[in-house]
């Protein structure tokens, strides 16, 4: 761990920032163009980080520096912000102390789901993703992504869940809501 931070005119508390050194490859993150990642979770030793940090501060916000989703599982709950910083560059510790400082608004909406455990991912089996022998199993059919009834979920805060209403739906698919070319119905038991 290594504690530093000053901004001009020292507005700023100190700032301690815990890290890892990575003396083998991440095996969940390559994020490079030419190649898959073997898993969407954290390197266990960097969940287990989280987890310690949060039992000695429960006031801890976790910043991920990820390039794409990674399970929240472990520790989600125990966690009262996470940020997603994606990649914000070299000035990433001054970008970063900016928003968790409040000195700018990060007013920016994720572009994808965070999954809090891997059974929430359309591909969850892995013979879907990663495959075996390199062969990846498309069985999920119509099942993916928003075309899944969950997609028609609301979270309901009295009852602390994801409700689906049952009843009937209609779907209108338009350039406006004047230029109706497709209609379809489906229930919801």
């Amino acid at each position: 761990m290594r504690g530093h931070y000053s901004r001009s005119a020292g507005s700023y508390s100190r700032n301690v920032n815990a890290g890892l050194a990575n003396s083998r490859r991440c095996r969940c993150c390559p994020n490079t163009e030419g190649a898959d990642r073997e898993s969407i979770e954290l390197p266990e030793e960097q969940d287990q980080m989280i987890k310690a940090v949060l039992e000695a501060n429960k006031r801890t916000i976790v910043v991920l520096n990820t390039g794409s989703i990674v399970l929240l599982n472990q520790w989600a709950d125990r966690a009262p912000a996470i940020v997603q910083a994606w990649y914000p560059g070299q000035d990433d510790g001054n970008v970063i102390a900016d928003v968790l400082f409040g000195v700018v608004n990060p007013s920016g909406k994720l572009p994808l789901t965070f999954p809090r455990a891997r059974q929430d991912v359309a591909v969850s089996s892995p013979q879907q993703y990663p495959g075996v022998s390199e062969k990846g199993q498309y069985s999920e059919g119509l099942f993916i992504g928003y075309r899944h009834e969950r997609s028609f979920a609301f979270y309901d805060p009295n009852q602390k869940k994801w409700i689906v209403e049952p009843g009937q739906f209609k779907v209108l698919v338009g350039s406006s809501s004047r230029d109706i070319r497709l209609t379809a119905s489906f229930n919801i038991d």
